[in-house]
């Protein structure tokens, strides 16, 4: 009985691309939700893999015919010290970029500024915790508004304020 209060809160459903519109990916984590077993058949977690949820969880979400979304947290999220949420390393920030960028390559997330700026922040993020400035995130799935700035000679910093501003003046 109590694995299926869940099913009190109001629900709507809803398909991969609204998932992404909706900006599911803000939170892409496996934990918060519940999968049939049959979408599994064919899907694993990569091994080796920080962030593997971001991997693995749109794959997932698109084989589905419908997603089915409450609008009422119904998880209590406990952070501890030394997870991988809390002191992610430069390995974890790299797998988190790079599991944007997939998601990024999805049809669907075409011209999706705030997720290519999500993925943005993972590699700025990658740069503090490593030191290196290598640049992860893919610039062909670079939103339009970002990449005309970046032909007129702006600085990275200006770049991303023009993006901020575009992505919060919608």
């Amino acid at each position: 009985k109590g694995h299926t209060e869940y099913l009190k809160f109001p629900a709507q459903d809803i398909d991969f691309k609204r998932w992404l519109d909706e900006r599911g990916f803000h939170h892409v984590y496996a934990w918060n939700k519940v999968y049939r077993a049959s979408l599994w058949q064919q899907v694993r977690y990569p091994a080796g893999r920080f962030f593997e949820d971001i991997f693995t969880t749109p794959i997932i979400l698109k084989k589905a015919r419908s997603i089915r979304q409450i609008n009422e947290g119904a998880y209590h999220y406990q952070r501890r010290r030394g997870s991988i949420s809390a002191e992610p390393s430069a390995q974890a920030w790299k797998d988190y970029v790079e599991g944007y960028n997939l998601l990024a390559k999805m049809p669907e997330a075409e011209g999706n500024h705030e997720l290519y700026l999500r993925g943005l922040n993972g590699e700025i993020m990658y740069h503090r915790v490593s030191g290196q400035k290598t640049r992860l995130m893919e610039r062909r799935h670079m939103p339009m508004s970002f990449a005309f700035a970046r032909g007129k000679g702006l600085t990275y910093r200006d770049r991303l304020k023009i993006l901020w501003f575009s992505i919060t003046n919608h």
